[in-house]
């Protein structure tokens, strides 16, 4: 019987292990997200949509037109171009459509499939912060920050203000020596 993971090292670097692994559980879930919008595009479903008339062709009709009540066009009819012309001539802008061969259950496939690549990726991300040797790095990464002096609030903005006014000041003296250049460029004919 195969053995379920555990936490290794429970009590050491849980600030660095945890922090780790909410990163990559983000990462996941944007990369679920990107799957799950994908499926939507890729995997037609019966549920209606408002488009642009002249990108129906081949869509299905959810409403009759012009009326429901007396169709020209009855509800399920693929639209041709023929169908696009009569009602742009009509005035319509956009119709309610749905794919022609929608997939049946298209929705569990859509929503379903992104949610076992979270779970299975959720479980990996778990054996991963807790692998011997990924989670002594992450201890010894916390055991390290903590041995670093930090600098105060007074040391902070005394080093940003120098790394500021040399910033200035290189640009200054590099907007200099570029004028120089085109003005002597200009003298001699080159521009």
């Amino acid at each position: 019987m195969p053995v379920l993971p555990t936490i290794y090292k429970r009590n050491q670097g849980q600030t660095t292990r945890s922090l780790t692994a909410v990163g990559l559980v983000v990462a996941l879930g944007a990369i679920c997200y990107l799957i799950n919008a994908y499926l939507l595009q890729v995997i037609p479903s019966n549920k209606p949509v408002t488009m642009e008339i002249h990108n129906t062709k081949g869509m299905a009709l959810t409403d009759g037109w012009p009326t429901t009540e007396n169709p020209k066009y009855a509800v399920g009819t693929l639209v041709t171009e023929q169908m696009i012309d009569e009602v742009e001539k009509a005035g319509l802008k956009k119709w309610k459509v749905a794919p022609a061969h929608p997939i049946p259950y298209a929705m569990y496939i859509q929503y379903c499939v992104p949610f076992l690549v979270f779970l299975v990726g959720a479980y990996f991300i778990f054996v991963l912060v807790n692998k011997e040797r990924f989670a002594d790095f992450l201890i010894a990464t916390e055991s390290e920050m903590k041995k670093v002096s930090w600098s105060s609030r007074q040391e902070l903005l005394g080093s940003t203000a120098v790394v500021i006014a040399t910033v200035v000041i290189l640009a200054v003296i590099i907007w200099l020596a570029d004028m120089i250049v085109i003005w002597g460029n200009q003298k001699l004919g080159v521009y």
